[in-house]
């Protein structure tokens, strides 16, 4: 609660701002907060009803000291009847950031509110794409629910993100928050599931695959050459498999700088690097589509290639 028993200056400010909220309900409290927010901190969701529905001049994007907005605090006090009376309206910035750079809808997700993520997503203005920047590293609303096993959450982003399959970015990859974005390291949400053991994501974030080709993205996702050669050795049809988004398996390899694994793949003779990902990008054209982010991918040399007969 932003108001607590011993802060009793803030107290007595806002008893007196109450009556002043009913003409001027943009006025700040110590605290930065208008009369909505305060509604919302201080759990009074049936005040924050009666003042949207009776709004006036009442500014819905307004932040506090902090930089949170209606929104955000909506979703964090978990009051639903309000997030949804506010996404009602036209002029509430849905992907409005805090202080700390999170939109709602990342808050929704980091906070595991399946119910705050359907609403957000109901809005066609809310942006999938967007993500939050956290020690160097830049995360998507996907990447959460796939670092924390949020399989409901997984399956209402994934439902709202064939729109953006066919925009191209960077040289041939996708938007940030598709499930074939790589990030720093070269990792997928798929990856961030694999590294936290949420084997329930791995399907839903791989459709299509069979148990054993899941096993395999799996290994090499994970690093595990043990099982990635016994894999390969018990079924080797499997050799030119590919990712559910056209990505062969050598490529998969190359992407996380699996060096062993994907060298192992250049001694095989069944080996295809013909083939493409269904944006033309065969394994010899990996560097480009990562040449404009810091991602370390691993590459073949020249002998590399000889010894598999492409050069």
């Amino acid at each position: 609660m932003y108001i607590i028993a011993g802060n009793n200056k803030i107290r007595q400010v806002v008893e007196k701002l109450l009556p002043l909220w009913a003409a001027e309900p943009n006025t700040s409290d110590p605290i930065g907060r208008n009369a909505l927010l305060f509604a919302i901190t201080d759990g009074r969701g049936d005040f924050a009803l009666r003042l949207l529905g009776n709004r006036g001049l009442l500014d819905l994007n307004h932040r506090m000291d902090n930089g949170s907005a209606a929104l955000h605090l909506a979703i964090i006090r978990r009051q639903f009847n309000v997030l949804r009376a506010l996404l009602r309206e036209q002029e509430v910035d849905v992907n409005l950031m805090d202080g700390q750079g999170r939109g709602p809808l990342i808050l929704a997700v980091m906070g595991g509110h399946e119910r705050a993520v359907e609403l957000m997503l109901g809005r066609n203005d809310t942006d999938p794409t967007v993500e939050v920047k956290h020690e160097g590293e830049s995360f998507s609303a996907l990447d959460l629910a796939a670092r924390s096993g949020h399989e409901g959450i997984a399956s209402r982003l994934l439902a709202s993100l064939p729109s953006l399959v066919s925009k191209i970015h960077y040289g041939g990859r996708l938007p940030a928050s598709s499930p074939n974005q790589t990030h720093f390291g070269g990792r997928l949400p798929f990856d961030f599931a694999v590294s936290n053991g949420h084997g329930r994501l791995f399907k839903l974030l791989m459709p299509g695959k069979d148990a054993r080709a899941l096993k395999l993205l799996v290994s090499v996702s994970a690093g595990d050459l043990r099982t990635y050669m016994d894999m390969l050795e018990e079924y080797p049809s499997l050799v030119n498999e590919v990712d559910s988004f056209g990505n062969t398996l050598l490529q998969f390899a190359m992407y996380r700088s699996r060096e062993a694994m994907a060298v192992a793949l250049l001694k095989r003779p069944d080996l295809d690097l013909k083939l493409s990902t269904k944006y033309g990008y065969t394994a010899l054209e990996v560097t480009p589509i990562n040449s404009q982010e810091d991602v370390p991918v691993w590459t073949p040399t020249k002998q590399q290639l000889m010894t598999a007969g492409q050069w």
